[in-house]
């Protein structure tokens, strides 16, 4: 099936179309979309075991269920489907509810708003009680200054004077900023007050998905041991492709036996040629040392990197022609059995060393809006450890969505000339924010998972 539409099976009985309810911008929405045994026909990219810790829409294939339903639109974070919390989903699990086939697919999503939400300004003053907590839990956010609350424990301080609320953001304590902080300056303030904390709050007049993007943080900094999908199998780790060389006598003119895809060009983007299908009884398939998922790098000493399809099909026909082959492959961290074409999820081109990016540049122009109107994740402070800088989600009124170039998923190399490599979170939207004018950003940009 792909994202066009093409029916997995026939044999279905339609049900009543459902009441199309609107998505709101800065709201959390639940959606019924009419969907039989059809693909959704859209890309997804993100999950708890990746660096967006998110599901979030890339692309909405035309003719697909969910384009003809029109509400759901790329940069959409899926909070849940049919009842299963994607917020704690890895990549692989995310697919696989996706993917799930009911006559209605119900969704809750979350679309960002292009400019901030309007929002109340709070002064709590709490007293501190010997041997009594406050019973506040602080929690990071990425796409937000401060820290916010995750939860207000029953039974302390702050449970008992009733004003602070779950999500409110935490933006001063006894009037030091901390909108910057992390969550061990936050308790070393409070551990210092003697008498009273005093909180300066910001608390928005609709609620975000933050909290499930919190928890899926909360779950990282507390889990022990490797990260488990539901059915209890290890979620496989992004790890850099192992390079192979692989060398072939054969026949003159006999056939490499594979089929490839990918190349500069490509309707879904510019990425490296891999293996789609490969015949087991063909010269390469003989060997047992190429599958489908590698990626091609070089062969005969002729780059396949850089290149359009059309170009690296006629390389690969003409090294076909000599009596022996040397490829230099990269080991694709995903692959697949049977006869069926591969096509590889989103996570797997996180896995490709920077030989195999392709770097486009994007210019923007702000205009009057005071937001590009995307978010990112991500930077060395990240609770997974250093990561690269993503784009988390695109809002559809706002400059980047209007250009449509940019892409959840993408990853940001830089802004205006100035790296975002190996920066803090906050560092790198401060470089966004503060660009006056047209902004120049340079990505690398991968296709998400069709489901």
């Amino acid at each position: 099936m792909n994202g066009s539409g093409t029916p997995r099976d026939r044999s279905f009985s339609l049900v009543p179309v459902p009441s199309k309810k609107p998505i709101v911008e800065g709201e959390v929405t639940t959606v019924d979309i009419q969907r039989g045994c059809y693909d959704l026909g859209i890309s997804v990219v993100g999950g708890l075991d990746t660096p967006l810790l998110c599901v979030v829409i890339q692309e909405v294939f035309p003719e697909g269920v969910v384009a003809k339903d029109g509400r759901l639109l790329p940069g959409d974070q899926i909070l849940e489907v049919n009842g299963i919390d994607l917020g704690t989903a890895t990549h692989s699990e995310a697919k696989r509810g996706l993917s799930q086939v009911y006559p209605i697919c119900r969704l809750t999503v979350y679309r960002e708003r292009a400019e901030e939400t309007p929002s109340n300004v709070l002064k709590v003053s709490l007293p501190r009680i010997p041997g009594k907590q406050l019973g506040i839990k602080l929690v990071s956010k990425k796409n937000t200054p401060g820290l916010y609350i995750l939860d207000v424990i029953p039974g302390g301080i702050a449970h008992q004077d009733d004003r602070l609320r779950t999500d409110d953001l935490i933006l001063e304590i006894n009037s030091q900023d901390i909108r910057h902080s992390s969550q061990e300056d936050a308790a070393r303030i409070i551990q210092a007050s003697t008498s009273t904390v005093d909180f300066l709050v910001l608390r928005r007049d609709v609620r975000s998905p933050d909290t499930h993007l919190a928890r899926s943080q909360e779950i990282l900094r507390m889990r022990k041991g490797p990260l488990l999908n539901a059915d209890g199998t290890p979620a496989n780790p992004i790890q850099p492709c192992k390079e192979k060389h692989i060398s072939v006598n054969k026949e003159a003119f006999e056939s490499l036996g594979i089929s490839v895809v990918g190349g500069l060009g490509h309707p879904r983007g510019d990425i490296p040629i891999y293996v789609t299908n490969l015949q087991t009884a063909g010269c390469l398939g003989r060997t047992k040392l190429i599958q489908k998922g590698d990626v091609l790098v070089s062969i005969n000493g002729h780059s396949l990197l850089e290149l359009t399809h059309a170009q690296a099909v006629r390389i690969l026909k003409m090294a076909a022609e000599d009596k022996s082959v040397a490829l230099k492959v990269l080991e694709g961290p995903e692959s697949s059995d049977g006869i069926a074409n591969f096509t590889p999820s989103w996570k797997f081109w996180l896995s490709m060393p920077i030989v195999c990016h392709s770097v486009k540049t994007i210019q923007l122009d702000r205009g009057s809006h005071r937001s590009l109107g995307f978010s990112v994740v991500g930077g060395r402070d990240s609770c997974q450890g250093a990561v690269p800088i993503y784009v988390k989600s695109v809002v559809p009124n706002a400059p980047a969505g209007k250009d449509g170039r940019l892409r959840s998923g993408d990853q940001l190399l830089s802004v205006q000339g100035d790296s975002l490599e190996n920066i803090d979170h906050s560092q790198a939207v401060s470089l966004l924010r503060n660009v006056q004018g047209s902004v120049t950003l340079r990505v690398v940009s991968w296709p998400g998972t069709p489901v």
